[in-house]
């Protein structure tokens, strides 16, 4: 699968994500499966499955996509749970 649409939908304030020196485009969270990385849901609009424009390599799913397939009793690959941002 080719997955070409590229957004920044990460929120760095509050997210548990680790900027390796070596690899600063990589998305590496903090003590996995415990990390989390907070979402802007405005800017995930209209798309389920996307690459995060500030990592290479990162892809990235909506819940609704994580969600279907434990629903159907499907096994899927460990992920990173994200969270919604606040809105003030």
């Amino acid at each position: 699968m080719n997955v070409t649409d590229r957004r920044e939908t990460i929120v760095m304030t509050g997210s548990t994500i680790m900027i390796s020196e070596r690899c600063p485009d990589w998305l590496n969270t903090i003590s996995y499966p415990y990390g989390n990385v907070i979402v802007d849901p405005a800017r995930q609009r209209e798309i389920h499955l996307w690459r995060e424009a500030k990592f290479q390599d990162s892809l990235l799913a909506s819940d609704a996509l994580i969600t279907a397939p434990e629903v159907a009793d499907l096994k899927v690959l460990p992920r990173f749970k994200t969270k919604p941002l606040k809105q003030p």
